[in-house]
């Protein structure tokens, strides 16, 4: 399903819950949990890949996380790093992508909004903001012209308003994230066609923008990072035929990306590549771009180098995803290539082989990554000879060389979100436990024990150096309200539960919570309910005495509005943004501030 697809089923769902039809009891929360526990019998499904959305938060920037599932190995240890393979001519790179399996659609895990824990990296969003107006990309299906818009807001408190809108793109493309500096924008774009676009903008005059720059390459969009004066934009190219060559270059003049900077993991099973481009947004230019034959949109960014893992993914003679072959259990090791940055100069350094198939989790939409100068440590699943799926977590130096591997713990569930804190990592499962593995020592990693965490597994929110809150996602929310549930890790490797709230008649975007780090709050969009209406706004959440605490629940301005699910802090002010479903609304985006109390 398409970007613009999933925005109007979206629209209309809003639409389906601001009328608030009661739901039967067959299809509520609790009885389709019950099917599911039960194991209810149901035909196979196949599925496509998906875009992830989700951006997740973490805490303190101390390691690469990548999430993925392992079948059939037990752990091999290995510890060869070696140079990173590069073509030398579209001869040799058409010769080997013949045998390559073809993906029926791109791959668009990794997309979406990411939260970088690095300070010096900056993530793209829905929302950016140069900290004197806020830009939100929007796309409006009533709108007869520019459906596709970013919607600039003046950032001025109680009197914050619509500047204007940035417009002019084509209505097949989707606007997929937004970054922002003092003075300029850039606005990512992809087309259903599978190429991304970069605009870049000169907002000094944040009325009138100029346009510097567009750029484009080959595959729908993945990733975007923003490290000082350079854009970096990733995206996932799947030819239709083995001798079509990923291209970039300004728009409507992109030639194909030379052999010598495609590099290809040997043993890869897809024919996909992974085009990273490196822009200066101060004038426009390009450095080379590089592609990776072969590889994951999951991929970790810091200040000087950037990490891309192997595709483990099997496809059937379709080139849909099947669920029940949907990782090879004949391989036991994947490859993971670095690649450093300087600038607009993208170099590829090393590749490394570890144990184990890193692999996107089809349930779900979380990506774990975390970034780090000195290691990288990798979360993964495997089935012991019995069968049964456990994880480990190992660790590599910051050129991929192995340093060690904890033991397998969380037998037969499935991690669904980590944390690091310091030297501890705690990592929450589908199977309601948080366990929690030692790195104090980085050659041996070490699994130190497991707390029962909470009925829901959920989504990590670092509060402070001791404590850190877990919310209930969408799909294991609990009937009545969503809940939050505070730990007590003052002892790292024995966290304890502080407090756990339910929060009654709210329901809470928990993947948009944003974190005010100043006077410790956290804002998330909401909505409540009553016999007439959901009503739709922004919270916050509050930790006092190891007490979970609501202490605002702001309403949109305009109660015909539903969130658009976007949300942003600046100064004393939260900024929600909302569509107008009125009558004679048009589906406009609208912005309410609330002044923090």
């Amino acid at each position: 399903m398409k970007k613009r697809e999933k925005e109007n089923l979206e629209f209309v769902r809003s639409r389906f819950d601001a009328a608030a039809y009661e739901i039967p009891v067959t299809l509520s929360t609790k009885a389709m949990r019950k099917k599911i526990t039960e194991k209810a019998q149901a035909a196979p499904v196949r599925r496509k890949k998906r875009h992830s959305m989700r951006p997740y938060i973490a805490a303190a920037a101390c390691l690469v996380l990548v999430i993925g599932a392992v079948f059939a190995v037990k752990g091999n240890f290995f510890q060869n790093t070696k140079r990173i393979a590069t073509f030398q001519s579209y001869d040799e790179v058409q010769a080997f992508a013949a045998g390559l399996s073809k993906p029926a659609i791109p791959s668009e895990m990794g997309g979406g909004p990411l939260q970088s824990m690095i300070q010096t990296v900056e993530s793209a969003g829905q929302t950016a903001s140069n900290g004197q107006n806020i830009y939100c990309a929007y796309y409006n299906a009533y709108s007869d012209t520019d459906r596709n818009s970013v919607y600039v807001f003046s950032a001025e408190g109680e009197d914050a308003q619509l500047l204007g809108k940035i417009g002019g793109f084509d209505d097949q493309l989707d606007i997929e994230s937004l970054l922002a500096t003092e003075n300029r924008l850039i606005v990512c774009l992809s087309d259903p066609d599978g190429v991304t676009q970069i605009y870049i903008y000169d907002i000094s005059d944040p009325v009138s923008p100029k346009k510097i720059a567009v750029f484009e390459q080959s595959g729908n969009y993945t990733n975007a990072f923003l490290i000082g004066n350079t854009v970096y934009t990733l995206s996932n190219y799947l030819p239709q035929k083995a001798e079509s060559i990923p291209k970039s270059g300004a728009q409507g003049a992109a030639e194909p990306v030379k052999a010598e900077n495609i590099s290809y993991f040997e043993n890869c099973r897809n024919l996909n590549y992974i085009v990273i481009s490196a822009l200066d947004t101060t004038n426009g230019t390009a450095g080379e771009t590089k592609a990776v034959l072969g590889g994951m949109p999951i991929v970790c960014c810091m200040e000087n180098a950037m990490y891309i893992a192997e595709d483990g993914t099997i496809y059937g003679q379709d080139g849909w995803v099947d669920s029940q072959t949907y990782s090879d259990a004949s391989r036991s090791s994947t490859n993971i290539v670095k690649l450093e940055l300087e600038g607009t100069q993208v170099r590829f350094a090393n590749m490394a082989e570890v144990s184990g198939i890193l692999a996107k989790d089809l349930i779900s939409d979380s990506n774990l990554l975390f970034a780090d100068g000195e290691y990288v440590a990798l979360i993964t699943t495997m089935c012991d000879e019995n069968g049964v799926q456990k994880t480990t977590l190992t660790t590599l130096d910051k050129n991929l060389k192995q340093l060690g591997q904890s033991e397998a713990f969380a037998p037969g569930e499935t991690p669904r979100d980590a944390a690091v804190l310091g030297s501890t990592v705690y990592v929450s499962t589908d199977g309601g436990n948080l366990y929690v593995v030692d790195l104090s020592d980085k050659t041996a990693p070490k699994y130190a024990g497991s707390a029962q965490a909470m009925e829901y597994s959920g989504i990590f929110a670092p509060v402070d150096e001791t404590h850190f809150l877990v919310l209930s996602d969408f799909m294991s929310a609990p009937e009545g309200g969503d809940l939050v549930t505070l730990y007590d890790i003052s002892d790292p490797l024995a966290p304890k539960v502080a407090d756990q709230k339910q929060l009654e008649n709210i329901y809470v975007s928990s993947e948009r919570m944003i974190i005010n780090r100043e006077k410790g709050y956290f804002a998330i969009p909401y909505y409540t309910s009553d016999e007439v209406q959901r009503y739709y706004g922004v919270l916050t959440l509050e930790i006092q005495n190891e007490k979970i605490v609501v202490s605002n629940t702001f309403l949109n301005d305009n109660h015909d509005a539903i969130n658009a699910n976007m949300c942003c802090i600046l100064g004393d002010y939260i900024y929600n943004f909302a569509i107008d479903t009125s009558d004679t609304g048009g589906a406009e985006l609208l912005i309410s501030a609330h002044k923090y109390k």
